[in-house]
Parts: C-alpha cells; sequence; structure tokens
C-alpha cells in the first residue's frame, strides 16, 4: 500500500545512538521507548500511514534526504515532535497517544458526516474509498481516509520544520508539537515560534494534499473524466482534505482569543491557527484544483469547519453546552460565532496581530536552513 523507502529498524539503529533525539523524546514523551512497525497492528498501520508524507517531504532535500526519519513513540502523551539530532539525522516523531486522539477525532467526523452530509458518501468517489479494508481503531473506510489526511497533515507539518531549515532558530535541537507556556517575558521570540509554526502548517497542507491524491489514485479505476466528474472529484478531495487537516489541527482545543496572553505564548491561539489553515487550505486548493470557484472554495471553508468544529469542544464542557444551545436556538453560523470560531475572522485585532507575526518571520529568515534550494530562493535565505 505505501512506498517502503524507510525500514523502521534502521531507523531504530540510528535512534539508539542519538543522545539529543533520547534527551528530546524523554524531555516530551516522559520515556525514551520508540517503536519499530511491529508493536502492534495499530502502530504498524500508522507507520506505514505516515511513511506517505516521509516520502513526499524527503523529495524536498537536495541533498541526502535519508537523513530525514521517522519513528513513533509508545507514549500516550499526545504530542508530535521534531528533533535535530545528534546523529546529523532530521527527525519526527510521533507520540502513540496523539494517534489514538487522532483515531477518535476521525471516527467522530466520519459519523457526522455519514449523518449530515451523506450525499457525499453516495459520490462515485467516496463509493470506492468505502470499498477499501477499514484500518485498525477506525470504524469505517471514510474514518479510516480521514486520519490518513490527519496523520499526513501531522507527518507534513513536522517534516517542515525541517525542510524549512527552522533548525537555524531552533537551537536547542527540539521542537515539541503541543507547547502552550506563556511565562517567559520575551515577546518577540514567542511571535517568531508562532510565525515558524504557521509555515509548518502550510507545509503541511502541501503534504496532505500530494499524500491524499496519491493513495485516491490507488482506489478509483483511471478513466477519461468528464469536466463535471472531475470537477466533483476535485471538490469532494478538496473537501476531504481540508476536513482532514482542520480534524488533526482540531487536537489543540480551540477558544476565545485572549489577546494579552496570544502574544506571550509559542504556539498561536488555537481558534486563529485554525483559521490561518483555512486561509493556506484555501490557497492550495486555488492552486491546485482549478475547476474550483469562489463560490465552491467559500462552501469548502464553511462546511469543513462546521463537521469539525463541535469535535474540538468537551462534552460538558461550558463552550460545548453554548455551542448546542446555540445551535438550537439560532442556528449552526451562531453557534460558531460563540465559540470563536468565526469571530476571529473578523476580530479587528485579528489583522494586528498576523501583521507582527509576519514581521517576525520576515526577521528571523536569515536564521533559517532550509533543506532544498528553492526554499532558499523563496526565502531570500544566504545559503549555509
Amino acid at each position: 500500500m505505501t512506498p517502503n523507502d524507510q525500514r523502521p529498524d534502521s531507523a531504530l539503529d540510528v535512534a539508539l545512538t542519538d543522545t539529543l533525539l533520547k534527551q528530546a523524546v524523554l524531555t516530551t514523551f516522559k520515556t525514551v521507548d520508540l517503536c519499530s512497525q511491529i508493536v502492534s497492528p495499530r502502530i504498524e498501520h500508522a507507520h506505514e500511514l505516515a511513511k506517505w508524507g516521509l516520502k513526499i517531504a524527503r523529495r524536498d532535500y537536495d541533498k541526502n534526504p535519508e537523513r530525514l526519519m521517522l519513528l513513533i513513540s509508545p507514549s500516550s502523551v499526545a504530542n508530535a515532535l521534531a528533533v535535530w539530532g545528534s546523529s546529523k539525522s532530521d527527525w519526527i516523531v510521533l507520540s502513540d497517544g496523539l494517534l489514538l486522539a487522532l483515531q477518535s477525532k476521525a471516527n467522530q467526523v466520519a459519523e457526522k458526516l455519514a449523518s449530515e452530509q451523506s450525499w457525499i458518501l453516495e459520490t462515485e468517489l467516496l463509493r470506492s474509498i468505502q470499498k477499501v479494508d477499514t484500518l485498525t481503531g477506525l470504524d469505517t473506510p471514510v474514518a479510516s481516509f480521514l486520519y490518513f489526511a490527519a496523520v499526513s497533515f501531522f507527518v507534513g507539518h513536522e517534516a517542515g520544520h525541517h525542510v524549512l531549515g527552522h533548525d537555524g532558530y531552533f537551537r536547542n535541537g527540539a521542537h515539541a508539537e503541543v507547547s502552550d507556556q506563556n511565562s517567559t517575558p520575551n515577546v518577540d521570540s514567542k511571535l517568531t515560534k508562532q510565525a515558524l509554526e504557521f509555515q509548518a502548517d502550510r507545509y503541511g497542507v502541501m503534504v496532505a494534499r500530494v499524500a491524499m491524491i496519491g493513495w485516491l489514485s490507488r482506489h478509483w479505476d483511471v478513466r477519461e473524466y468528464s469536466a463535471q466528474e472531475r470537477a466533483s472529484y476535485q471538490w469532494i478531495i478538496a473537501f476531504v482534505m481540508s476536513v482532514g487537516a482542520l480534524m488533526a489541527l482540531s487536537v489543540i482545543k480551540p477558544r476565545r482569543i485572549d489577546w494579552e496572553a496570544a502574544y506571550g505564548r509559542e504556539h498561536p491561539p488555537g481558534v486563529l491557527r485554525m483559521i490561518q489553515l483555512l486561509n493556506a487550505l484555501t490557497e492550495s486548493i486555488k492552486e491546485n484544483f482549478g475547476l474550483l470557484g469562489d463560490k465552491e472554495l467559500e462552501t469548502i471553508r464553511l462546511e469543513a469547519i462546521d463537521l469539525v468544529a463541535e469535535t474540538t469542544l468537551v462534552p460538558g464542557s461550558p463552550d460545548h453546552i453554548l455551542f448546542r444551545d446555540r445551535l438550537a436556538r439560532e442556528g449552526r453560523r451562531a453557534a460558531l460565532r460563540a465559540i470563536g470560531l468565526l469571530q476571529a475572522i473578523h476580530d479587528p485585532n485579528a489583522a494586528s496581530y498576523i501583521q507582527k507575526i509576519a514581521n517576525a518571520f520576515h526577521e528571523v529568515t536569515p536564521l533559517l536552513n532550509p533543506r532544498s534550494r528553492r526554499f532558499i530562493e523563496d526565502l531570500g535565505v544566504a545559503p549555509q
């Protein structure tokens, strides 16, 4: 099913000698254990799916693409990690806790999709997906596909930290995906870290798109399609890609934006990050799905965030109660506005905040060390 370009045992052999990797894994996951793909069927499937993203990211290495390596930690801590190792390897580490969280999200979202937008399941493309075997821990083939999209996005995001040369900034040798610290007074450094997160998100969108199209191409019959069929297929692929990426990001709970606190965090506010991810998805769809117009793009944006939003809320929490109340009384858009997702689009503070993020990224670009000359040229970075 997947490219066989990294034997897990070979990655483990290197990992055993990498002191910086072991230190970062222990700090983030509270264990130094790392899995090969034969630990369990679930871990095996996750590793096979993740290798799609690994192969895509390796194409962006001008030299020694095999230095980008991927492993899974058996830790229950839901997190992902980019590590620049003492072995000169670029490591991506996903935790079992994160994979389980994504499985749960995929099952929830697939169930909502079946109940609220069942027409999609009746299309030729989605019918072909439903013939594929369901992965361990997933309820349906559609849930499996959403899970694949989310895993691809996470792998792509962590790979983005490497491919785009963020080790030029993260001199401590590692960067954990889930971090909500706000104790450091150096606001400028926190904004820089947020800027690099947005950049890695954009790279993750590209990896998810390429991986999904590659996977889908193996599950439908190749033939000549009419323009209408191609447009329909593009809509569905763009929609599922958007849902999968948003689902991955929804592990970070959206919440109302506390602007004062936001400037002192290492990761952007969940609500704003989701909105920015939607913007990145829209740009990617415009560039790569030429049969979709502005009306289709807006529908995909709203329906994708609509489908994912409620699964980000803890059942019984104040925001979940508020969401359900507004949904019953005023409809879904009012409910999304109440929990902050649509408010962020029109928040007058958002434009200023995004501009400061852009300024922070511009200032840090001379430090970056992209793995590809094309990124060096795009960023205006002097070759290292």
